[in-house]
């Protein structure tokens, strides 16, 4: 005889389905070498949260049958790999046009998201978990900017540059918190070095570049003041070396991840373990 057998009552965060385990889903492209899995599956033991993690390769193209599958399956939670979060986002904007009004003002078609990584379940009116979704890297990193400048108060320059390319959107966050804070972008070779914009920044975004390109070499960011907070989003940064030896607050690319993992584990939960607990796992995993 069959026997269907009904999870807990369900939080906020999880589906009100038939299920044995909440689980979670990790979609990249490529996948192997991801240590989103391990890394989840080590914070979810600390927590003592009988969680599972699943991880598929999903190319982009294929991207909107994978997330409609799993949200008919009632997934938990979707953590996507930066390669997907675009495509995510049109995937979601889609699904919302068809289940929204035709009457959708004008203002609700501009707040449409350009960039998801984070799906997750939270129980509507009608009693029905539904999916929901989430920039969680770009929330994370305007969560450090904010608290950056909050503590620091007047005593550094309100201007963020951004160096290469990155999928962030920051903006938001700057137009609704701390419309005083400035934006300057060196994004390739075609864009002249200023040293003004440099020593006119407190917060630095390092995204990728192309191989050839030598956007700043080291005595361009000397004119940086020392105090600098500087985010790197690539695989590895020539000078980051150099920068950390410089005394300047630099947050690793694996660092990074970490906080995006921390930011989608407490949207998932309601908590989250220590940073380090993330960490470790990343460490640990990367070593083998």
């Amino acid at each position: 005889m069959d026997v269907t057998i009904k999870s807990r009552t369900p939080k906020p965060s999880e589906p009100e389905t038939v299920v044995t385990e909440p689980l979670i889903a990790v979609l990249g492209h490529p996948i192997a070498g991801n240590p989103s899995q391990f890394a989840l599956e080590r914070a979810f033991e600390s927590l003592q949260r009988d969680w599972r993690v699943i991880s598929f390769d999903v190319e982009p193209d294929d991207l909107h049958v994978a997330l409609s599958g799993l949200d008919v399956l009632g997934i938990n939670g979707i953590l996507l790999g930066t390669e997907l979060a675009e495509h995510a986002a049109r995937w979601f904007n889609e699904q919302t046009r068809e289940s929204t009004s035709a009457k959708q003002t004008a203002e609700q078609q501009v707040s449409q998201s350009t960039r998801i990584d984070c799906f997750y379940r939270a129980v509507q009116e009608t009693n029905v978990a539904t999916l929901l979704a989430t920039d969680a890297q770009s929330d994370w990193l305007a969560e450090q900017i904010e608290a950056y400048f909050d503590e620091h108060d007047s005593g550094i320059p309100p201007q963020v540059c951004l160096i290469g390319e990155t999928t962030l959107h920051i903006g938001k966050w700057m137009s609704e918190k701390r419309s005083d804070v400035k934006i300057v972008q060196l994004r390739d070779e075609s864009e002249q070095f200023c040293a003004d914009s440099i020593a006119g920044s407190s917060v630095f975004l390092i995204g990728n570049q192309k191989p050839d390109a030598n956007l700043l070499d080291w005595d361009d960011w000397l004119v940086s003041p020392e105090s600098s907070l500087v985010f790197d989003f690539t695989d590895g940064y020539d000078t980051l070396d150099r920068l950390l030896e410089s005394g300047r607050n630099v947050v690793t690319s694996q660092q990074c991840y970490a906080g995006v993992l921390s930011k989608c584990i407490n949207q998932w939960l309601g908590e989250c373990p220590p940073i380090e607990v993330i960490q470790d796992a990343m460490e640990e995993y990367m070593a083998v």
